[in-house]
C-alpha cells in the first residue's frame, strides 16, 4: 500500500506542476490574442478546454488528498484502479474506439477532399500518423506478449 501512496504523491505533484503550468499558458495566450489577430474561435477553444480539464485535475486531486488521509478511501481507491474487470473492458473498449475513430477520420478526409485542400491535408496527414501509431504498437505488442 506504501507504493500506491507514493504513486497518488507523484499523481499530486504533477497535477499541481500542470495547474501552475496553465495559469502560465491562460496568462501568455491572453496576452498574444491581445497583440495578434487572433480568432476569437480559436481562444475560446483553447481557454474551455484547459479550464475544464482543470475542474477534472482538482477533482482526481481532492480525491487523491483525502484518500492519503482516510484509509479506507485509500483501500478503496485502490481497490477501483486495480479491478481486472474493469482495466480489461477498459482496454476493449480502446481499440475499438480507435477503429471507430480511424473510420471517421478516413471517410472525413475522402469528403474534404472535394471541399477544402487545407482541411484535407491536415485530416491526411492526422490519418497517417494514426494509422502508424496503431501499427508501430500492433507490432510491438504481438513481439512483446
Amino acid at each position: 500500500m506504501e507504493i500506491f501512496k507514493t504513486k497518488l504523491r507523484k499523481r499530486l505533484v504533477i497535477a499541481g506542476v500542470y495547474n501552475g503550468f496553465v495559469i502560465i499558458l491562460f496568462a501568455m495566450g491572453y496576452m498574444v490574442s491581445k497583440r495578434y489577430d487572433v480568432p476569437d474561435i480559436a481562444v475560446g477553444f483553447t481557454m474551455g478546454f484547459f479550464v475544464g480539464l482543470q475542474f477534472v485535475i482538482i477533482y482526481y486531486m481532492a480525491k487523491y488528498a483525502a484518500a492519503l488521509k482516510i484509509p479506507e478511501k485509500l483501500k478503496l481507491l485502490y481497490i477501483e484502479e486495480n479491478d481486472e474487470r474493469k482495466k480489461f473492458i477498459e482496454s476493449k473498449i480502446s481499440s475499438i474506439a480507435l477503429n471507430i475513430v480511424l473510420g471517421g477520420i478516413i471517410f472525413a478526409t475522402i469528403v474534404s477532399g472535394f471541399i477544402d485542400g487545407t482541411v484535407f491535408f491536415t485530416l491526411m496527414i492526422t490519418m497517417i500518423l494514426s494509422l502508424l501509431v496503431k501499427g508501430i504498437l500492433k507490432l510491438y505488442y504481438r513481439k512483446k506478449v
